[in-house]
């Protein structure tokens, strides 16, 4: 077995950000950790820093939140460009310069080093390798992980092929240090019986490890790692290329997936035993994000045949209800504002209702979960990473007992015997159908049911669940203005004619899944569904369970705590200040000092300039203009959590080390 960190950060009280390694590139790679009550067995992590893909904001934030920077979602991460003059860029599948391989490109600025720690992973096909993880903000996500060839001659890196080689698998759900393992299959070198002039992963740029999670927020996290596969590659024998199509998503029909909830991590079925080839899902983020949702994602990795039906029905009821992004937006309130103001109106309806249900849920793990459903487990086959005991403790990989009870990191669960009688004791009749039949607390199916009437009513004013839209080359989406507030001659328009001419694509996108609302819903009315669905209108019954805390920042809008700076260790997470805040034009001022009256400079429309206080930047929190809907609503933040100060790396005690970053057991 072999080790490698992948872990994150710590969470100050307003600092955003969600999923990155446990190393810094600034900090040569070197692993701290951070709260973990079961020690990470790795001294060096390496992975690809993030492309600016030549956004000035981006390039803000890296200099000025490098941490946040690292972490942030792909969606959050969209949000920091000029839209007027700054060309759009796709950041699937790796968060690097058109789909790079490796960090050659100048947008990036901290490189693996040749020499140790780096310059690749090095992975043995049937051994495992443990990822020790830290989510920042911990949300409820499905996590995967692909090997992408990107050297197949007469394709190239503009059309890899995929592997996948571990499922979408539970992970986050409050708890910020996770540990999942991976296993390359052993018939991974004999990919030439399939893939002509296949000749391995031997060398830098030749494949990319990713590793893609999904959170019910709805929103994308990637990373790409550069890998090296050892062993002898068996001659190329194919003529022609023979492998499985990409997956698609299901659409509505939420029957075609295999499970309720998400896979536990530690569960034997989750490593993908034999190398199946199948042709990449190129999915274009930068186009979900100008036409689609400005604020959220449909599932965009490599395996949607095999996430939850919760996660995809997180996605539905986003995605129905979606802004059409950030350059859609305007033509959607000019043309159809009776459409976009009921669009917003259900955005609400959904967010409260997830929240209650959040807070239901909350109540039943402290009285039943905390109580009766603790576990706990090891992660890989020897045994050697222990987990912590605590409730899903095993289902998501947690070495920290801690949980965070805050919006989006509530989990869906399975409930038995005395603990389900008990927890339904827990819910208000009128909120019954948070539990299923069958013992599933099931937060985003239970929204989708309720809200089914509402769902229909938007289909007739033609919001409909918008999936991904896929490209045709790994690169950026082609586009008429490049993603660009400007119309055909160039002039500013706020979007409408690139979105007037983006329409075809995304109708064509949404026709090509199931839009069966009743195959998402089933035929069981649940208590809520009728009276919420009656005249549109929803007026949520009381209950004594608090709903979800909402954290004050998941949009990247804020500089690095003290503790986010890994060459300095600190367990103090005070300092965190915004960077970013909302101009007058919805663009985004780089706020220079907060805690004082001062110029920003507007990154989306130059010519705008605001004069920004940190008090006043607050209150823009508190009217829910500085961060997205879901966020804003009785903004509150989280407790600054105190971290372990772990200054120097951990040891590895076995001397058969075949790589810098990895030990073998």
């Amino acid at each position: 077995m072999r080790f490698l960190s992948v872990a994150l950060l710590c969470l100050a009280s307003t600092v955003s950000g969600d999923l990155r390694a446990a190393s810094q590139p600034r900090n040569n790679f070197q692993v701290r950790q951070r709260n973990a009550a079961v020690p990470f067995q790795t001294a060096a992590a390496i992975y690809m820093e993030p492309s600016d893909f030549n956004y000035q904001g981006l390039k803000q934030q890296r200099q000025g939140a490098y941490d946040n920077f690292l972490r942030s979602n792909i969606d959050n991460e969209q949000d920091k460009r000029n839209f007027n003059n700054e060309a759009g860029k796709d950041m699937l599948p790796f968060r690097s310069y058109e789909a790079a391989a490796s960090d050659v490109s100048g947008t990036v600025q901290t490189k693996i080093p040749d020499g140790a720690p780096g310059p690749v992973i090095t992975a043995n096909p049937g051994e495992q390798t443990l990822y020790p993880l830290r989510w920042n903000n911990p949300h409820a996500s499905e996590l995967e992980v692909n090997v992408w060839i990107m050297n197949i001659p007469g394709r190239g890196a503009e059309n890899p092929v995929v592997v996948p080689i571990r499922r979408p698998t539970c992970s986050g759900e409050g708890h910020q240090d996770n540990v999942f393992s991976f296993v390359i299959p052993t018939n991974f070198n004999d990919l030439g019986a399939s893939i002509p002039g296949f000749t391995g992963c031997k060398k830098e740029g030749d494949c990319v490890l990713q590793v893609y999670a999904h959170s019910v927020e709805p929103r994308t996290y990637s990373m790409g790692i550069p890998l090296v596969v050892t062993g002898t590659v068996a001659p190329s024998t194919a003529t022609a290329l023979t492998i499985q199509p990409a997956k698609t998503d299901v659409g509505m029909d939420l029957g075609q997936l295999p499970r309720d909830i998400c896979l536990p991590s530690t569960d034997p079925r989750a490593d993908i035993p034999v190398a199946v080839p199948r042709a990449a899902r190129l999915v274009s983020d930068v186009f979900n994000h100008a036409y689609q949702n400005s604020d959220y994602s449909p599932y965009s990795g490599q395996q949607p045949e095999a996430i939850s039906r919760n996660l995809q029905a997180s996605a539905i009821i986003s995605m129905i209800p979606a802004n059409q992004g950030e350059l859609g937006k305007a033509l959607l309130q000019q043309t159809k504002p009776n459409v976009a103001a009921f669009a917003a109106n259900l955005r609400n309806k959904v967010d409260n209702l997830v929240q209650k249900y959040e807070g239901i849920t909350n109540k039943i793990i402290a009285q039943v979960g905390d109580k009766q459903m603790k576990n706990t487990a090891t992660e890989g086959t020897n045994g050697v990473q222990k987990l912590e005991t605590c409730f899903r403790c095993a289902e998501v990989g947690a070495v920290v007992a801690q949980r965070l009870t805050t919006n989006t990191y509530v989990p869906s669960f399975q409930l038995a015997g005395k603990a389900l009688a008990d927890a339904k004791a827990i819910v208000p009749a009128k909120y019954a159908g948070l539990v299923s039949d069958t013992g599933v607390v099931q937060i985003y199916q239970a929204v989708l049911n309720d809200l089914a009437g509402e769902f229909q009513r938007a289909a007739t004013m033609g919001l409909v669940y918008q999936p991904a839209v896929i490209k045709p080359a790994a690169g950026t989406m082609p586009d008429a203005t490049d993603f660009k507030k400007r119309n055909a001659q160039g002039a500013t328009d706020n979007g409408v004619y690139a979105a007037n001419r983006a329409q075809a694509t995304k109708k064509a996108a949404a026709a090509a899944v199931d839009q069966t609302i009743a195959k998402a819903t089933g035929t069981i009315q649940s208590p809520l569904a009728q009276a919420l669905s009656a005249d549109g209108e929803v007026v949520l019954p009381p209950t004594d369970a608090k709903d979800a805390e909402i954290m004050a920042d998941m949009d990247g809008y804020y500089t690095d705590a003290k503790c986010d700076n890994d060459a300095a260790p600190t367990d103090d997470c005070s300092g965190a200040k915004p960077l970013f805040a909302k101009s007058a034009d919805g663009g985004l001022d780089v706020v220079e000092d907060s805690n004082s009256s001062s110029s920003s400079t507007n990154i989306t429309t130059p010519i705008v300039a605001a004069v920004v206080a940190g008090v006043a930047v607050l209150a823009l929190i508190g009217a829910g203009c500085f961060i997205k809907q879901r966020r804003s609503k009785q903004a509150q933040v989280t407790k600054v959590q105190t971290y372990q100060n772990t200054t120097s790396p951990v040891q590895n005690t076995t001397n058969n080390v075949v790589h810098p970053n990895m030990a073998r057991v």
